[in-house]
C-alpha cells in the first residue's frame, strides 16, 4: 500500500472525502492533518520493531584514504549487523567506536568497522585500517562511476547486487542491515511495514484529535492498534526466529 492509499483508507473510515494527492494544496484542513497522522503512525510503527521488510544491503567500494562511508537515505535509525568483503566470505569485526578512536591512523585492508556515526541524518560506517593505495582511487572512481555532479564519492545508496564479485581485484564491502528509511512524503511512497497497524494508529490519532470515530473512542482504537502491532511483530519474528535465540557467553 502506498502513502496516498493509506491516507484515503483513513479518510473513508472518518467519513471524509478522499484526496487525489497528498501534496494537493487544495486539500482541506482535515485531509491535511490526516496526512500528518499517517506520517506519525508510520514513524511510530517503523520504530517499534526491526521489521524484516526494512532489511537492506549496500555495496560499498573501498576508496583509498577514505575511512567513513555514508549510506545515503538509510536514516539515522538504520542498523548494520554484518559487513563482509564482496568477493569472499571474510567478515569485518564490529568495533566499539571508543576503541576505534584510540587507534592511530594506519593504512591497509580494513578488518574492523563501526556504525556509530551519522552524517546529515544518515548512518555512516567507519572502517579500520584506512584503505591503502591498493584500493580504488577516490577521485578516479567518482569520475568514472558517478559523473561530474557527485560532490562526495563516499556516499552510497541501497545497492543492487547479483552475488558476483564486485570490482574484480578492487575490494568492495557488502553491508547488511536494516534501513531506517525516509519519511512518507509522496503519493507513491511505499508503506512496506504492516499497513493495518499503521492505519489503525493513524485512526487513533485522528480520533483523539476529533473526539470519536464511528462510535469508537480513541482509547478503544489505540488498544486495537496495539493488538494489531503485537500480532504483526509476532508474525514477523516467526519469519526470522533464529535471530531471536539468545545464549550466554
Amino acid at each position: 500500500m502506498n502513502y496516498l492509499n493509506m491516507v484515503n483508507e483513513v479518510l473513508v473510515r472518518m467519513r471524509e472525502d478522499e484526496v487525489t494527492s497528498v501534496t494537493d494544496p487544495d486539500n482541506d484542513a482535515q485531509q491535511k492533518i490526516v496526512c500528518k497522522f499517517v506520517q506519525d503512525a508510520y514513524e511510530f510503527v517503523k520504530g517499534a520493531h526491526t521489521w524484516n521488510a526494512t532489511r537492506r544491503y549496500w555495496v560499498v567500494p573501498l576508496l583509498y584514504g577514505i575511512p567513513t562511508y555514508t549510506l545515503t537515505g538509510a536514516g539515522h535509525s538504520a542498523g548494520i549487523y554484518t559487513v563482509r568483503y564482496s568477493s569472499t566470505s571474510t567478515l569485518l569485526a564490529e568495533a566499539n567506536a571508543r576503541y576505534m578512536s584510540t587507534r592511530k591512523p594506519e593504512y591497509g585492508s580494513p578488518s574492523l568497522y563501526s556504525a556509530a556515526t551519522t552524517v546529515k541524518g544518515d548512518i555512516a560506517v567507519t572502517v579500520y585500517p584506512i584503505p591503502d593505495d591498493t584500493h580504488l582511487d577516490s577521485v578516479a572512481f567518482a569520475a568514472s562511476e558517478y559523473g561530474d555532479n557527485v560532490a562526495v564519492p563516499s556516499e552510497y545508496t541501497e545497492a543492487e547486487w547479483n552475488g558476483l564479485a564486485i570490482g574484480g581485484d578492487n575490494p568492495a564491502l557488502i553491508l547488511f542491515g536494516y534501513s531506517g528509511g525516509g519519511k512518507l512524503t509522496e503519493d507513491d511512497d511505499d508503506v512496506a511495514i504492516p499497513d493495518t497497524v499503521v492505519m489503525y494508529y493513524a485512526l487513533a490519532y485522528a480520533s483523539r484529535e476529533r473526539g470519536e470515530l464511528g462510535g469508537q473512542s480513541s482509547a478503544e482504537l489505540f488498544a486495537l492498534a496495539a493488538t494489531y502491532l503485537s500480532d504483526a511483530i509476532s508474525g514477523d519474528v516467526d519469519n526470522s526466529s533464529l535471530e531471536y535465540i539468545w545464549s550466554a557467553v
